[in-house]
């Protein structure tokens, strides 16, 4: 069971790390610098909370 929910949290980390890579390289003149700091502190946030309930 740890075994599968680490790979979960693998594997959502890593799709939501290549959607805001996405993100970063649709609006790469001009991003929104505000958006891409709250966007990267929700996923440490998730991140960190799956961390501890693994």
């Amino acid at each position: 069971m740890k075994t599968l929910m680490v790979s979960l949290l693998a594997y959502s980390t890593a799709a939501t790390g290549a959607l805001l890579g996405a993100w970063l390289a649709a609006k790469w003149p001009n991003p929104r610098w505000s958006s891409f700091l709250v966007s990267s502190g929700v996923i440490v946030a998730t991140v960190a909370v799956w961390a501890q309930v693994i």
